[in-house]
Parts: C-alpha cells; sequence; structure tokens
C-alpha cells in the first residue's frame, strides 16, 4: 500500500469515527420540553365554535400553561 492510500485511509477512518462520536447526542428534559413549548403554542378559539369545542381549546390551554409556564 502506498503513503498515498494509507493517509487516505487513515483520514476516512478519522471521519467515520468523528462522525459516530457526533451522531450519539443526548437531548436533555428541558431541552425538549423548551422545543415542544415553542412547537405547540396555545391554541385560539371563536363564538363560532361548539361549546365542546372551546371547552377542548380552553382544557388543552391549561395543559398548556401548567406544562410550559412552570
Amino acid at each position: 500500500m502506498s503513503d498515498t492510500s494509507k493517509i487516505l485511509l487513515m483520514l476516512l477512518m478519522l471521519v467515520i469515527t468523528s462522525n459516530l462520536l457526533t451522531a450519539c447526542k443526548t437531548t436533555s428534559i428541558a431541552e425538549t420540553e423548551k422545543s415542544v413549548c415553542s412547537i405547540f403554542p396555545a391554541i385560539t378559539y371563536s363564538s363560532k365554535d361548539t361549546p365542546e369545542t372551546s371547552i377542548q381549546v380552553r382544557r388543552h390551554n391549561a395543559a398548556f400553561d401548567s406544562y410550559c409556564k412552570r
């Protein structure tokens, strides 16, 4: 095997190893909570919605407030 081939092989192994090491990142609960709260904002409803819908929206928003505004 030539020196150039050895160097290329070593570089390839380095790239593969570095990709494997960075691919296993653990996400903390706090990071997950922040992302969930920014993705799922409170829901709005109108006077045209049925009473059941407005009750469900209020329940959802109460759960959202309880979870995201700690």
